[in-house]
């Protein structure tokens, strides 16, 4: 598997044969686009042990590379590449193109090459190299180059192509022999700078190590290096579809829906299990909102929780369970209670009943409450009252319980530091089963006379 890091506009590749990284160089573009491609280039370098970085710029139309990048290059980049043992940058593209070449570096040579093919060809022997030269020793293929046998390695690349360029330039040379002088000398190279020895060394100690699916440890460590992220996509992309599968075929459609918005302290628990085992709703749903309004004393409000609350009704609740304070704010949502209120006098004993104190409320009163909360939150300059036009009628929209025992018993704790803790149940407009809605409130204020009883 081919180890490669790609962006839009970079490709970097390791190329095994030669022990070489190749960056493509397809566009520029400024700071983190252009230093994360280089850096990954750099560390791909440190993890083979890289001596040449092949560099090849000839795709792009970019005249410059811009000053802050420049440095950038000189004070990070050049540093981390003599740090990870670099010898030389092999640069491709025309003499014109900007390269920074203006960056020195005494531990890494910078020499150019006219296409990919020569960089590899001055790295790689060609495959129709004599036989008695690919038996040499590196003290014979230095000797054969012509140099001392304790000739340094600068010594050897500065042999290596003066050699190339004399050949490369002798035109009356069949080209068929200029070839063949080419693939020698760069034979003779690879032998004389240890190359060859190097990768013989690798190959064998990789043939010795066990392999999982054709890699070794080692190689398949570089891989997920460079490769992690797709592997990232690839598990968010399954737990995406799961997810879509499951909630679309799989998950039980919910059976009922309570909606709590107030400013409690809340454990659905008590309730969920009223629902499923005393009720025996399948796939209950509640959904809890901290609600601050109108904030008189002062608490820390969530600045999401009135967006949350509309979309709270979309579930089609089956009951809305609030506070006195919060209970008008939601007025246009919610139903007629009266005739229910007096069937539950046939339910309920007479000490239940009585603890249950209607809540009624006219549309006017609703909105003169919310109209006084925009001033408060200095709306007021962009609001205009409208309560003439509302209806004085009262309604009862709601059956509150001012008892702090009970409210504990079913999971709900007032935070409400001033007023009288209570909890007022209401059937939403939007409800589909109204039926439901009067089983779930009746068995939640029954738990009143269970409380009692305990």
């Amino acid at each position: 598997m081919e180890e490669i890091f790609e962006s839009d506009n970079y490709r970097i590749s390791y190329e095994k044969e030669v022990n070489s990284t190749f960056l493509q160089w397809i566009k520029y573009e400024k700071r983190d686009e252009f230093r994360t491609p280089l850096m990954h280039a750099s560390d791909m370098i440190r993890k083979h042990g890289c001596e040449s970085f092949i560099v090849d710029r000839s795709e792009d139309p970019s005249p410059d590379i811009s000053e802050s990048d420049l440095r950038w290059i000189g004070k990070v980049f050049i540093p981390s590449l003599e740090k990870n043992g670099l010898k030389k940058i092999i640069l491709i593209g025309p003499e014109n193109v900007h390269y920074p070449e203006n960056i020195t570096s005494r531990k890494i040579s910078v020499m150019r090459a006219d296409s990919y093919e020569d960089a590899i060809r001055s790295l790689r022997p060609a495959d129709f190299v004599p036989g008695d030269i690919k038996s040499l020793s590196r003290q014979e293929a230095v000797l054969k180059m012509g140099l001392a046998a304790d000739a340094n390695d600068f010594a050897i690349d500065e042999r290596f192509w003066q050699l190339s360029k004399r050949y490369r330039n002798d035109h009356d040379m069949p080209e068929s022999e200029k070839e063949q002088k080419l693939a020698e000398i760069s034979a003779l190279y690879d032998i004389a700078t240890g190359k060859r020895d190097e990768r013989r060394q690798k190959e064998q100690q990789r043939e010795s190590e066990k392999k999982f699916l054709g890699k070794t440890g080692a190689e398949w460590g570089n891989h997920f290096h460079y490769s992690w992220y797709k592997y990232l996509i690839a598990i968010v992309l399954i737990f995406v579809a799961s997810s879509l599968i499951y909630n679309i075929f799989i998950k039980p459609k919910t059976d009922c829906s309570i909606i709590s918005l107030g400013h409690f302290k809340y454990d659905s628990t008590p309730v969920m299990t009223i629902l499923e085992e005393d009720l025996g709703f399948k796939n209950p749903y509640i959904n809890n909102i901290d609600v601050v309004a109108p904030n008189e004393e002062g608490h820390r409000e969530n600045i999401y929780s009135e967006q949350s609350a509309a979309t709270a009704f979309y579930s089609e609740p089956n009951v809305l369970i609030t506070d006195m304070q919060s209970l008008p704010f939601y007025y246009s949502e919610l139903t007629d209670m009266e005739l229910y209120y007096k069937e539950l006098e046939t339910i309920l004993p007479p000490g239940l009943y009585s603890k249950i104190e209607p809540v009624y409320m006219s549309e006017r009163e609703a909105y003169n409450v919310a109209l006084e909360y925009e001033k408060q939150q200095h709306m007021d300059s962009i609001i205009t009252d409208e309560s003439g036009e509302k209806s004085i009628e009262k309604v009862l929209v709601g059956l509150a319980v001012y008892d702090r025992e009970y409210m504990e018993k079913i999971g709900y704790i007032s935070l409400w530091e001033k007023s009288e803790p209570a909890i007022v149940f209401t059937i939403p407009s939007s409800t589909v089963n109204r039926d439901d809605s009067k089983k779930i409130i009746t068995e939640l204020l029954e738990q009143m006379r269970k409380s009692e009883s305990d």
